[in-house]
């Protein structure tokens, strides 16, 4: 064996090592994305709470964390699970997911069951207008360059 293979072996074993880490660490965010998703579409339809934790657990990674909160009409359900790795290689990931209480008007109030309280810590998302996302971002880029032509006056 020469030099180079050996120091060439170890470095693509690390290479291997790390690209494969990558990928188990996107497949656990995309677990989480999608067990956020079923939490969220299950609480908005008014299922219990064991209900909702069955739905999360079906698609969440092993070991997964979940929290169901209600804002005003809007149901948020956030999964966070841990990279499968040794020391700094373990990271947290997390996903949230918010869906339209549908239930809400059967049951104000009232979300999913155990697990879920109210929780005011972030803003709600806006729900957009009756025209539809496009209409928001066509306005939202109207009024960004609104304000770019505005500043560019004053600078003149």
């Amino acid at each position: 064996m020469t030099a180079e293979a050996a120091v060439v072996i170890p470095a693509l074993v690390l290479l291997v090592a790390g690209l494969l880490w990558g990928l188990m660490a996107a497949v656990t965010r995309i677990q989480c994305v999608d067990a956020a998703r079923a939490g969220a579409r299950a609480a908005a339809r008014g299922e219990t709470g064991d209900g909702v934790v069955r739905a999360v657990r079906s698609a969440a990674p092993p070991g997964a964390r979940l929290k169901v909160t209600k804002d005003g009409e809007l149901v948020r359900v956030a999964v966070r699970a841990r990279t499968v790795g040794p020391g700094p290689l373990t990271v947290e990931l997390r996903s949230e997911a918010v869906a339209m209480d549908e239930a809400g008007a059967e049951n104000p109030g009232e979300v999913g069951g155990a697990g879920t309280g109210r929780s005011h810590d972030r803003t709600p998302a806006s729900p957009g207008s009756p025209d539809g996302p496009e209409q928001d971002d066509a306005r939202q880029t109207e009024k960004t360059e609104k304000d770019a032509r505005q500043t560019e006056e004053k600078e003149e």
